[in-house]
């Protein structure tokens, strides 16, 4: 009879797990399905996007351990599906709320829409596209356009609601003037599972002879990217790399893979290109510091994974990491080669206990913070 009380999510992405390309939003929306599922019956409808030039999957339902998967194929590749939207039409009465992952492809703007139209709770993750950066980024007056449109259409709608993954993203939304609800609810971590899977590694050991400061995440500007690789230059013309080691891993999201290439070969840094789970754990264990100068991330996956293995992590001041006080999290205010080169060679010279706090974990633990969905209908 429980089964029968608990109401039915329609989860709406654009591309969902294992279609690893786009990043850390696979990860945590897979994740985030999972947790719902302790609540709610889920369902989620994704295109068959996967990387740049292949779909594996045409129109197909997939069972997951705890909810259920349809992948639409696409009739205009990469940019349109009719079956994801038919099904959404057809379906729509077997729902009592639209989770809406991503704003700027068509299947948002569109869902989002149709939720408002068949009187659906509409609740939209815009997974940073409200930041400065990504509105500035391209197509800057398309997004303000398509962003005035959904303030036309959500307002006065108690239906209509928001869910940011930070502090900082909610104050992007507001920052447009949506007065619509706003739940703040991070991405949620099994905290357990990670500290298994470290233990597990760190049984093997390994010797190592250099400091090794890792880029982890798509290849792209918004990661500071070239500036990694100029970091690596800077320290080997400086006398201080032979103590030190630079590493790449993730997909390349930006260049032609003939350019990346090109500045592979001029830098100093090895390329571990894009890892699969188990390899993308060893490559974080392996790894002493992570170079995270990235601009406006909604929450940065990839920085809380290193702090679940007790490494530090170096960020810009407009990073939500950099609201934390916490040894491993050291917050710099400039890109100067210099600065930066210091600050890593200073925090090594100094610092000898590399745990992170159990207080700061704690915030993120889906044991702990799980039960934050069930706001979601209140």
């Amino acid at each position: 009879m429980e089964l029968l009380k608990r109401k039915n999510i329609l989860f709406i992405t654009p591309t969902f797990f294992p279609n690893s390309y786009f990043g850390g939003s696979i990860y945590s929306s897979y994740k985030m399905c999972n947790d719902l599922s302790e609540f709610y019956n889920v369902t989620v409808i994704s295109s068959n996007q996967h990387n740049r030039d292949s779909s594996p999957y045409k129109n197909d339902f997939k069972k997951y351990k705890k909810f259920n998967v349809r992948f639409c194929a696409e009739e205009i590749k990469g940019k349109f599906s009719l079956s994801f939207f038919w099904f959404i039409i057809k379906n729509n009465k077997k729902y009592d709320l639209f989770y809406v992952n991503d704003f700027f492809s068509i299947y948002g703007l569109i869902s989002i829409c149709l939720g408002l139209l068949f009187k659906k709770i509409t609740i939209l993750a815009p997974r940073g596209s409200f930041s400065d950066y990504t509105i500035k980024r391209n197509k800057t007056l398309i997004k303000k356009f398509l962003i005035n449109l959904l303030l036309q259409i959500s307002k006065n709608s108690n239906l209509f609601r928001f869910h940011a993954t930070s502090k900082l993203e909610k104050k992007e939304i507001i920052n447009f003037n949506f007065k619509n609800r706003i739940y703040i609810i991070p991405n949620l971590f099994n905290i357990s599972r990670y500290k298994r899977i470290k233990s597990h590694l760190s049984k093997t050991k390994i010797s190592k002879s250099h400091i090794r400061i890792s880029f982890f995440g798509r290849i792209d500007p918004k990661k500071h990217f070239s500036l990694f690789v100029d970091l690596s230059e800077y320290f080997k013309k400086n006398n201080s790399f032979q103590n030190y080691e630079f590493c790449i891993a993730g997909a390349n999201t930006f260049y032609k893979n003939t350019e990346l290439n090109q500045i592979l070969s001029k830098s100093n840094c090895k390329y571990f290109g894009q890892l699969s789970l188990l390899k993308k754990f060893k490559f974080i264990n392996d790894s002493d510091m992570l170079f995270f100068l990235s601009e406006n991330e909604n929450f940065g996956n990839s920085a809380f994974e290193f702090l679940l293995f007790d490494k530090p992590i170096m960020l810009l001041k407009n990073n939500l990491w950099s609201n934390f006080d916490d040894k491993n999290i050291i917050v710099v205010d400039t890109k100067n080669l210099n600065y930066l080169s210091e600050t890593i060679i200073n925090y090594f010279n100094k610092t000898t206990n590399f745990k992170t706090s159990h207080k700061l974990l704690n915030i993120f633990s889906d044991k702990i913070r799980s039960n934050d969905y069930k706001e979601f209908f209140k």
